[in-house]
């Protein structure tokens, strides 16, 4: 596996969230979620798989069309589940197991459709080449998992999380710099299906 970061959906452009809010009424109160026990499991399973190493299971919970987005302005996403698994898991003598994958600030809603995950997430691996252990290290990172109903099972269709720093918490965050509406705000399903119809996700 390749550690790397991405942006959540809350660190969009402010101008193309003004423009798709204005368009799917984002701050609209939302439906009933019915799936979230679903979505629950689902994530758990996929935690799970990371954990356990199994690299057939995590690959299970992609969508064909999943796309991990890379942070940075000079990196583009990677597209496909083909694209996603030779960069997780590249054929050398070098990988980072996880040994540990916990969830915070955990958020879910959708339609039947769309749906999003979200929260902070607290992974810690370390690295193994050549079959020696080194480097354990704890990541944190807020994240943004849009997940796609396909023929009746939900699979996760677009991965965005932004790296923090190990001792972070939302908490302290608020301590230090002032939240925009954007931040604060959860996206309705037809916030989401909006921004993915317009390609931007």
């Amino acid at each position: 596996m390749k550690i790397n970061t991405s942006y959540p959906l809350q660190c969009l452009p402010a101008f193309l969230l003004l423009s798709l809010c204005a368009l799917t009424s984002c701050n609209s109160k939302q439906s009933h979620f019915h799936a979230t026990d679903e979505i629950q499991q689902l994530m758990h399973d996929y935690r799970t798989a990371w954990k356990a190493g199994d690299n057939t299971q995590i690959l299970q919970h992609l969508s064909p069309d999943i796309v991990l987005f890379q942070a940075g302005k000079k990196s583009t996403p990677i597209v496909g589940k083909e694209a996603v698994e030779a960069f997780w898991f590249p054929k050398a003598d070098i990988s980072y197991p996880i040994i540990g994958y916990k969830i915070a600030h955990e958020d879910i809603g959708g339609s039947n459709k769309i749906a999003y995950y979200q929260g902070v997430s607290k992974l810690t691996w370390y690295t193994l080449e050549n079959g020696i252990a080194k480097d354990t290290t704890l990541s944190v990172s807020e994240f943004t998992n849009i997940l796609r109903n396909e023929d009746g099972e939900w699979k996760i269709y677009r991965i965005m999380f932004n790296l923090k720093d190990p001792n972070y918490s939302r908490q302290s965050e608020a301590q230090h710099q002032k939240k925009t509406s954007f931040y604060n705000s959860r996206p309705n399903a037809s916030f989401l299906e909006g921004v993915i119809r317009t390609g931007l996700i």
